[in-house]
């Protein structure tokens, strides 16, 4: 790009792009899920960006908490799951609608979770999930033990252009 702008061929490989990302999109949105696991890594849900559960683990120990407290800890790893995959929703749209679109529909439909939350969108790796507490702020935010790379296929805030 030169200090005009973006060139003629500059803009017609991008909407080009931009057509082939459509036509994928709505399958694109309706595979993607998100993953969470809670605090004490018991539970593991997978959920749609819908809200829908579609993948449950339990470790043996979650058994031991009890009808209510389970339920509770499910129903919250699974509503930081479908966060997940709203976000990972919003990551598919914003390379098809470009920023200013997807701006406009987090008007619409509320900010992006990585908006809300905080994420380093500056960073290429990100804390997993947790219930409950969402991300850690990105002063927190460090590469470790709990840091999940790009190559395993979670989103990575980073390459949201909305947020750019």
């Amino acid at each position: 790009m030169n200090e005009a702008g973006p060139s003629s061929d500059d803009l017609i490989a991008a909407a080009e792009e931009r057509r082939r990302a459509s036509e994928r999109l709505t399958q694109t949105l309706d595979k993607i899920t998100g993953t969470a696991k809670s605090p004490d890594g018991s539970v593991v849900a997978t959920a749609t960006a819908r809200g829908e559960l579609c993948g449950l683990h339990l470790e043996p120990a979650a058994l031991r908490l009890g009808p209510q407290r389970l339920g509770e800890l499910v129903a919250q790893t699974a509503q930081q799951a479908a966060r997940d995959a709203l976000q990972r929703c919003y990551n598919a749209l914003a390379p098809v609608l470009g920023d200013h679109m997807t701006l406009l529909v987090e008007q619409l439909a509320g900010p992006a979770p990585a908006r809300v939350d905080g994420w380093d969108v500056a960073s290429t790796m990100r804390p997993p999930l947790v219930a409950g507490r969402g991300r850690p702020r990105p002063a927190q935010e460090e590469t470790g033990p709990h840091a999940v790379a790009e190559e395993t296929g979670v989103f990575n805030p980073a390459t949201l252009p909305s947020d750019r």
